[in-house]
């Protein structure tokens, strides 16, 4: 269950948002025993209703009841188009960011409540890999053909998450050690450059004193009249 938020209101019980993808039948229960633990009167019911499902939830709700809002219906009838709604919950699920296992596990338990019957397997295996978010995974299963089985696709879907994982761990390495060696590397130029102007220094000291006097046309080392 994602993102859980849990309704009080100073009132004798408490309510958890209702998400997409929850069991809508124990929410409804529990949404009616709290309405009736709190004496809710029938016109507040429609408020408490919409108030206690989340966005995405209420954006679903819009949709069935287009082209009227949703307050405007009474609360009997919105509840028997959440009832129904479980199919379009079906339809609306997209992989948020789970891994492919959670995606899976999830596929399945929202559709176990849509009586598909017979087609529940063909039903489930066209959902985890339509609903995959766009990307590698996505694109490896796209080169399969539509008679593989729903458990092959899930291990390949599986093993190349893991290969695309130990893959960015592999790049990630990679670049630490690059980092690394960079950080070395100004210390050793440094050191390269100390000696060579150590060794331009001494090649000056020299040249300077192989500097002709004017006065005796002798080097300044072996000159009498020009100081040192």
């Amino acid at each position: 269950m994602a993102n859980v938020t849990v309704i009080n209101t100073g009132n004798l019980a408490s309510l958890r948002t209702y998400n997409i993808g929850d069991d809508w039948e124990i929410f409804a229960e529990r949404l009616e025993q709290y309405l009736k633990a709190n004496k809710v009167e029938e016109e507040r019911k429609v408020s408490v209703l919409i108030t206690s499902i989340s966005e995405e939830a209420y954006k679903t709700l819009k949709n069935l009841c287009d082209p009227v809002k949703p307050y405007e219906k009474s609360y009997a009838d919105i509840v028997k188009l959440l009832d129904n709604q479980r199919r379009v919950t079906f339809d609306l699920l997209r992989q948020g960011a789970e891994s492919i296992n959670e995606w899976f596990v999830k596929v399945k338990k929202v559709a176990a409540d849509c009586e598909f019957g017979m087609s529940l397997t063909e039903r489930v295996k066209d959902k985890f890999v339509v609903g995959l978010k766009p990307g590698r995974v996505l694109d490896r299963l796209c080169e399969e053909k539509p008679s593989r089985e729903l458990q092959e696709l899930l291990d390949i879907a599986v093993a190349k998450e893991a290969a695309i994982k130990e893959s960015r761990e592999v790049e990630v390495n990679k670049l630490n050690s690059f980092r690394g060696v960079k950080k070395t590397n100004p210390g050793t130029s440094s050191s390269k450059k100390d000696v060579k102007v150590r060794e331009d220094g001494q090649n000056k000291t020299y040249q300077e004193k192989q500097v002709r006097c004017y006065h005796c046309s002798k080097v300044t080392l072996d000159c009498l009249i020009m100081p040192y």
